[in-house]
């Protein structure tokens, strides 16, 4: 992936995909953990802090 690409998806995800989701946000102790993004039944976008996954993060 480009930097340009990288840039225009940065500004994609807070212009347009964000705005027509329902989003959903993880918080363990005040701390965001992940998030979840729906569009209508489907999932769009989902993260979640590999720890919280048990997971070694890098």
């Amino acid at each position: 992936m480009t930097d340009d690409f990288i840039a225009q998806e940065r500004k994609n995800v807070a212009e347009i995909y964000l705005p027509n989701t329902d989003t959903w946000v993880a918080e363990i102790d005040g701390k965001v953990e992940g998030f979840i993004a729906l569009m209508g039944n489907e999932v769009e976008m989902k993260t979640m802090n590999c720890k919280q996954l048990g997971g070694a993060c890098d």
